[in-house]
């Protein structure tokens, strides 16, 4: 139980900020690539092309580009911060 509400308290408080950041509950281009931690877009085009985007991403009817739910991108970030933080204090 301890996990889920973690994870929750975590995955809200990173959805507000996304949300403030990017005024908009999808998150597209450079702020995507940016937001999901890739360093080039090239590293990103490819994640796209290999299917390896830790997150599902979308496209929009005459519009450019991918789009994901900034609230999507917050339950993975929550989720990979309580995972690192859980090998930090096995290590300790």
């Amino acid at each position: 139980m301890e996990y889920e509400t973690e994870l929750a308290r975590k995955t809200e408080h990173i959805e507000r900020e996304l949300l403030f950041l990017y005024k908009s509950p999808v998150v597209t281009g450079d702020d995507l690539m940016k937001a999901l931690g890739y360093k080039t877009s090239d590293a990103f085009r490819q994640a796209i092309a290999r299917g390896t985007l830790p997150v599902n991403i979308f496209t929009i009817d005459k519009r450019r580009g991918r789009f994901a739910l900034t609230a999507d991108v917050a339950a993975w970030l929550a989720k990979e911060s309580i995972k690192s933080e859980k090998k930090m204090k096995k290590r300790q």
